[in-house]
């Protein structure tokens, strides 16, 4: 009798908890189109059948079989949900809510060119308490074996682990931003920052060079372009204005810190944030309180939610035509480089200016910069260390990771080598798969990077904007006039080492050198018109790197290069 009756409250706990992942999955939803309405009428949903599946799996029953041999696994298992999910739809839930009401993207968005801070300021410790909390209870629930579980328990208790995991995901945005956008828009006092508009078709690590500066000064939520310029403006030097490192010097060269436009051949965003700030400072006696970069092709996911955007002395920008409009009509129709530039200032600051007038769709405008980000397309530095060292949390931050969990982490970061404009005829993919995994759970992953180059086959005759400086109409780096030349930095895991690798099949030295504790190999690549090159790569993983790989790639104007990358070797089934 009571084994039956056991079994039937099993049965009601785990339809309550089917039916709660799914009010949270679509909660999630709601919260992230900004429906705060929609998603606070869900949270009764979650508490009945949160608190109907906590009350089927109390009692006799359950306590005994905790202790069988076979099924206290799963006893266990849903006992730990059916808390879980009560302690969160008790007081977690509506409280996300209520902080969901001060960071919709309606309430984010600029009006009259500011951004109303005191809310979000208001909200902060609430915002990080939820997150804190959530954030354990996930990791209860993640921390379950599903491996262990019976199949009709699986599945419920690992959608409800993702459900958790998404909404996790959400309220870890919500506290970084509720502790960084006040004060880096001066809530506290003015900030002077640094807007770096990369440019891809001249590819640089971090997506391209800098070539488009603006000068942010920001007041109590307030953004205003101060000053404008271009990579010349951070001027020319003899010597590094900054200490290069050892492992930055032989990777790099001293060019990383002699040439505004080099200052991201490393992939380590930081480095380049205090470059950038270091150098306008000597150059302008203005020193930066922060540094964001962004790309093109994020200012494309921008466009999205503002619409068309109207630019003095040149063509509009709308989303669908504005990376061909920036990065190759620009250069193909005005053959004047300071002509360029200036529309480049204008095209910067129309935008801004759409973006802090609050035009257009602001939930489809911070899905655009939601995915820029997770491109690689949208970077930030702080100078201020309490600050930065919540930026380096998150993939704003651009670093390179300092240290290994258990996922073993690969980088392929791409610089131009001709200082040519062609990289809007390149075309990248990086895959990684793990083929194998030892005893000691060192995995050996084969990363491939494909290139290819969509240059026309009169290529020799573009402007010398897009083919790069000549001289007797010979290149200053001896790369014939319409060919590329990409240097390839590939960064195996911290704790691995690069085994072997090979260009087009055919075993090629690499030059190998060290960056914050990774193993790095590097190599040139020269690409013809229509030309294409694959590079292959072993690679050893550290001891104890079970999990899946971590790819990061250096984005471009076509895609953000990153490829398939497949679950880990280590793991059965």
């Amino acid at each position: 009798m009571l084994v039956a009756f056991t079994a039937y409250q099993g049965l009601k706990a785990k339809t309550a908890l089917e039916s709660a992942a799914a009010s949270l999955e679509s909660m999630a939803a709601d919260l992230g189109e900004g429906d705060v309405e929609s998603a606070r009428g869900r949270v009764d949903d979650v508490q009945d059948d949160a608190a109907t599946a906590l009350e089927n799996t109390r009692g006799p029953g359950w306590w005994l079989g905790t202790l069988l041999p076979g099924v206290g696994d799963d006893v266990t298992a849903v006992r730990t949900v059916a808390q879980v999910t009560d302690a969160i739809a008790a007081d977690t839930l509506p409280r996300v809510v209520s902080a969901a009401d001060v960071l919709t993207p309606d309430a984010l968005s600029p009006r009259n060119g500011r951004i109303h801070l005191t809310p979000i300021r208001a909200a902060e410790a609430d915002v990080v308490a939820v997150d804190e909390e959530l954030r354990r209870q996930s990791a209860r629930v993640g921390a379950i074996d599903l491996a262990a579980l019976v199949e009709p328990l699986a599945g419920p208790v690992g959608d409800l682990a993702d459900q958790l995991e998404q909404a996790s995901t959400l309220t870890h945005r919500a506290s970084y931003a509720v502790r960084l956008l006040p004060p880096m828009l001066g809530a506290d006092g003015p900030r002077t920052h640094l807007l770096l508009f990369q440019n891809n078709a001249e590819i640089r690590a971090t997506g391209g060079i800098p070539g488009a500066v603006a000068v942010l000064r920001a007041r109590d939520g307030k953004l205003d372009i101060v000053d404008q310029g271009s990579a010349r403006d951070f001027g020319r030097y003899d010597t590094p204005p900054f200490r290069l490192t050892a492992e930055e010097r032989q990777i790099y060269g001293e060019k990383l810190g002699l040439f505004g436009a080099d200052i991201n051949f490393t992939p380590d965003f930081p480095r380049t944030g205090r470059f950038a700030s270091t150098m306008w400072n000597v150059q302008h006696g203005v020193e930066a309180d922060g540094v964001l970069s962004i790309d093109p092709v994020a200012l494309s996911y921008v466009l999205e939610g503002t619409g068309p955007v109207e630019v003095p002395g040149g063509p509009p920008l709308r989303a669908r035509t504005a990376v061909d409009t920036l990065l190759r009509d620009v250069y193909l129709q005005v053959p004047d480089p300071a002509a360029q530039d200036a529309y480049f200032a204008a095209a910067a600051e129309a935008i801004f200016d759409a973006v802090a007038s609050g035009q257009g769709d602001p939930t489809r405008m911070v899905h655009g910069l939601t995915r820029a980000v997770s491109e690689g397309r949208i970077h930030l530095w702080s100078g201020r260390g309490p600050e930065q060292a919540l930026l380096e949390e998150t993939a704003l931050a651009g670093r390179i990771p300092r240290e290994e969990g258990n996922d073993p982490t690969v980088g392929v970061f791409l610089n131009d080598g001709t200082a040519s404009k062609l990289q809007y005829y390149f075309r990248h993919q990086v895959d990684v798969k793990p083929v194998s995994c030892n005893p000691e759970g060192r995995q050996t992953l084969e990363v491939t990077v494909s290139m290819s180059s969509t240059a026309p086959r009169d290529a020799a005759g573009l402007p010398p904007s897009v083919i790069g400086p000549r001289s007797d109409g010979e290149s200053f780096f001896g790369v014939r006039p319409g060919d590329q030349r990409i240097n390839v930095h590939l960064y195996a895991p911290i704790g691995g080492w690069i085994e072997d690798s090979a260009v087009d099949g055919e075993e090629v030295p690499l030059s190998e050198a060290e960056h914050l504790g990774h193993p790095v190999g590097s190599r040139s690549v020269t690409l013809a018109p229509g030309g294409s090159s694959t590079l292959t790569y072993r690679v050893r993983g550290a001891l104890d790197q079970t999990g899946d790989p971590l790819l990061r790639v250096t984005p471009g104007v076509h895609g953000d290069g990153v490829g398939q990358v497949t679950g880990s070797a280590c793991k059965v089934g």
